[in-house]
């Protein structure tokens, strides 16, 4: 998106000016140096480039979902359970201009793990979407399969999107706001609703 670049354009601006305002300080560069047009080119090709590098790494990152496993061993429990495989994500900001077949990759990618859960630990929805894009998320959330469900959190996002809890009740999403619940006598979910997000 163009403003995610200007975003990132105002931030690389800034970055330049300020280690080029500490070099200048510190006498590692002359100003005859920095005012010279092979100086004020190179500048102006970083503050160009670097954002765009950004944005194509975030979008290449977007569309290719991967799956890091950890296993944490628990030596006290007192659940029947002897494992338990969970599977987490979050900071989706899902808007207008979500790919359409991102929700489908995702989607096609936890139920291959066959988890017992999903967890969405917030930031889900991105305000300025339309009714139909959040149908279509909710319906793409409801083919998740979990032998305990999937729960979620509220993210600054949600706030900012306005985001309310039926939204995510409609979506097969159970969301915890400051609640404590116990899954199927297996294990305990805590959800926390931090007014500061």
């Amino acid at each position: 998106d163009a403003w995610v670049y200007l975003l990132y354009l105002v931030l690389t601006v800034v970055a330049v000016d300020f280690v080029l305002g500490a070099a200048r300080l510190l006498s590692l560069v002359s100003k005859e140096r920095v005012r010279s047009p092979r100086f004020r080119a190179g500048r102006l090709s970083l503050d160009l480039v670097l954002p765009a590098l950004i944005v194509l790494a975030g979008i290449w990152n977007f569309h290719n979902l991967r799956v890091k496993t950890y296993e944490i061993e628990v030596p006290r429990k007192s659940s029947a359970l002897s494992e338990l495989k969970i599977a987490f994500a979050s900071d989706f900001h899902l808007g207008d201009a979500t790919a359409a077949g991102f929700m489908d990759a995702f989607v096609a990618k936890v139920n291959a793990l066959e988890p017992d859960v999903v967890l969405l630990g917030g930031d889900v929805l991105e305000g300025g979407r339309s009714e139909e894009a959040l149908a279509r998320f909710q319906a793409q959330f409801r083919r998740l399969r979990a032998r305990f469900g999937v729960f979620g959190v509220p993210g600054n996002h949600e706030r900012y999107a306005g985001a309310r809890a039926d939204v995510f009740a409609e979506a097969g999403i159970r969301h915890l706001q400051d609640e404590v619940v116990r899954v199927g006598d297996a294990f305990i979910l805590a959800g926390r609703n931090d007014q500061r997000s």
